[in-house]
């Protein structure tokens, strides 16, 4: 094992993979402190660089696919593995051969890539502008809504999310009481004025 690591023909297919295992621990540390993945995927060109006759370089290495630093941690394994699995059989000159994985370890980053690509989740989310609530069911499930005196009402969204906002009537004279079942009509800084449900 150790003769393996300390093989100078081997030493970039080593350094591949240690650096692959660091970036790894790096990722996980900065997920406490806000994830390293953001700011690559920021830095990333929107053009792609090798698009020529319809060919995509990036799309076909599935950069973007998934996140840039998952990318890198999958690259530099596959050419660190394909490397050491090379030199094993063969035993090119440690140059030749650094060269000639950079071309191999492409094709298992791709598959492994576009593996990933299906098993992560995708960037979707179900917020909601306050705005879209309007015309929502609500229920009073905590005080008197009157004008001037709001309650509490929870509804459901369309994501099956529940929402608790504040109420009170849109006409003066009305109130409603825990239970009650009204349609949020407007939106009028944080309150919401609200109406009767008509049966």
């Amino acid at each position: 094992m150790f003769d393996l690591i300390l093989d100078p023909a081997n030493l970039p297919f080593i350094i591949a993979i240690t650096l692959a295992i660091a970036i790894g621990i790096l990722e996980l540390i900065s997920l406490l402190v806000g994830g390293l993945t953001d700011w690559f995927d920021a830095v990333l060109p929107d053009k792609d660089f090798g698009d020529i006759s319809g060919f995509s370089v990036m799309d076909y290495l599935c950069i973007g696919r998934i996140p840039f630093l998952m990318w890198l941690v999958v690259f530099l394994m596959s050419y660190g593995i394909c490397g050491l699995i090379l030199q094993s059989l063969i035993g090119l000159n440690v140059l030749l051969a650094g060269i000639v994985v950079l071309f191999i370890a492409i094709f298992p980053t791709r598959y492994i890539s576009l593996v990933l690509q299906k098993i992560l989740p995708q960037d979707e989310t179900t917020a909601l502008y306050s705005d879209s609530f309007i015309g929502s069911e609500a229920v009073i499930v905590l005080g008197i809504a009157k004008v001037g005196y709001p309650a509490q009402a929870k509804f459901t969204d369309m994501y099956n999310q529940t929402h608790y906002v504040m109420v009170e009537p849109l006409n003066t004279g009305e109130e409603f009481s825990v239970g009650n079942v009204i349609v949020l009509y407007e939106q009028a800084g944080s309150i919401f004025k609200v109406i009767k449900k008509v049966s």
